[in-house]
């Protein structure tokens, strides 16, 4: 099986290459900040020469929201890589904002996380197989999708109702009153109007997912 991983670099680079010694693969992407290239570039050189592997450097450069970045950089490796059998992230490299972005980015894609300290205590995390964007229903994506051609935004549900195609009571029980709404997925956020409206807007997340970057694309097997 050809193996694809995707490991976050900081200052720390022991937990990088303790990754690579747990997770054994044919290539190596490192996503870090700007701020840490030349780091990456010394890894990527001692890696290439000790271990002769494919090593390729992705750069964030907003370091208090990488949220998006390491989405595209995932989506880039999806359109890419696509001879690849199995993708696994490590996610501990960097700081604790890389370290979300790509736990998230394992879960919307169902890949293999894992988070290393050092070469004996590497944990696994319980990401779902089939990928957090596929639990999502196809009404609920359409409506992200409706919520997303507005801009983003809806002041109130009788909007996007007409945008949507779906009546109040429906519109209310996918967003926020029905199990495993959007709200609780973190696809959106409401807020509630002076009148008792429910106002709407769509999460980074809802945005990707409502269009559909991710749900075709999906290498794990």
């Amino acid at each position: 099986m050809k193996t694809l991983q995707v490991a976050t670099v900081g200052e720390d680079v022991e937990r990088t290459i303790s990754g690579i010694r747990y997770f054994p693969a044919q290539k190596l992407v490192l996503v870090a900040y700007k701020k840490h290239e030349e780091i990456c570039r010394k890894l990527k050189l001692d890696l290439i020469r000790v271990l002769k592997m494919e090593v390729d450097i992705r750069l964030i450069e907003n370091e208090d929201i990488p949220h998006e970045e390491m989405f595209s950089i995932i989506d880039e490796i999806l359109e890419r890589d696509k001879y690849f059998d199995d993708i696994v992230i490590n996610v501990g490299g960097g700081d604790k904002f890389l370290t979300c972005a790509a736990v998230a980015s394992a879960f919307l894609n169902g890949f293999k996380a894992f988070h290393c300290k050092d070469d004996s205590s590497c944990v696994v995390l319980p990401v779902l197989k089939l990928g957090y964007a596929r639990l999502i229903s196809e009404a609920k994506i359409k409506i992200l999708q409706a919520i997303d051609n507005l801009g983003g935004t809806v002041i109130n549900l009788k909007e996007l109702s007409k945008t949507s195609g779906y009546g109040v009571p429906v519109l209310s029980y996918h967003i926020s009153s029905g199990p495993g709404n959007l709200t609780e997925f973190g696809l959106v956020e409401i807020e509630k109007g002076k009148r008792g409206g429910l106002g709407v807007k769509i999460t980074t997340l809802g945005r990707l997912i409502a269009q559909k970057r991710f749900l075709e694309k999906s290498v794990i097997k």
